[in-house]
């Protein structure tokens, strides 16, 4: 099932920051675009949830996010850069 990926509020702006502050760019473009690949393609087999809201990690970055399965919509509520683990 396909699904529309929106960012909310400041989504856009903090993932803009992210990538200005990063040493390594071109991985924090890369990340972005899978999990955009990944959330638009039946989005709940592939992040996890919690409490009703999911989250799918792709180094160097985590998104959270809403799953609408009546309206096909993924809303990226939040993004945040994480550290290799």
């Amino acid at each position: 099932m396909i699904f529309t990926v929106v960012a909310a509020g400041a989504v856009e702006a903090t993932l803009a920051e992210i990538w200005t502050d990063a040493a390594d760019r071109q991985a924090v473009t890369d990340a972005a675009n899978w999990l955009d690949r990944e959330l638009k393609v039946d989005p709940l087999t592939k992040a996890t949830s919690v409490d009703n809201l999911y989250f799918l990690r792709r180094n160097p970055l985590v998104v959270l996010c809403r799953i609408s399965v009546d309206d096909r919509t993924v809303t990226i509520l939040e993004v945040h850069r994480v550290e290799d683990q």
